[in-house]
């Protein structure tokens, strides 16, 4: 039975990366030579008196829900956003709006918060 020899990019890479095996402890060599590394772009940068480099704000995730709500809220949700184009506002996602509204609960006391929910038929909250 004849037997099968890796692939010959499989050979070259394990070759390769024999030769560049390092020992642990021992920092990496870098593929730069030392005069490219002292002629680099980044490095003439810095001495510019640029300063060092700010860090970039960090993406804020959002996640996304799966909600219900009666058909005459979403009607109410629609005429909203009409109403803020009328009035030269831009175009309004529904998701936009829920964040808006959320903002505002947040900066309502709790008392005004349980009253609106209470309005909705929802059980108050703790009960």
């Amino acid at each position: 039975m004849p037997t099968k020899t890796a692939p010959t990019a499989v050979r070259a890479k394990s070759a390769t990366a024999a030769s560049v095996k390092r020992v642990r402890g021992e920092p990496a060599e870098s593929p730069i030579s030392p005069q490219a590394a002292a002629a680099s772009p980044s490095d003439q940068n810095d001495s510019e008196g640029a300063g060092p480099k700010a860090a970039k704000p960090r993406k804020v995730k959002f996640k996304t829900y799966s909600h219900t709500m009666p058909e005459h809220e979403h009607a109410a949700i629609l005429e909203l956003k009409q109403k803020i184009i009328d009035a030269g506002g831009p175009k309004t996602k529904k998701s936009e709006l829920i964040r808006a509204a959320m903002q505002l609960f947040i900066a309502m006391p709790v008392p005004k918060v349980k009253a609106a929910l209470l309005a909705l038929g929802a059980k108050a909250p703790g009960k």
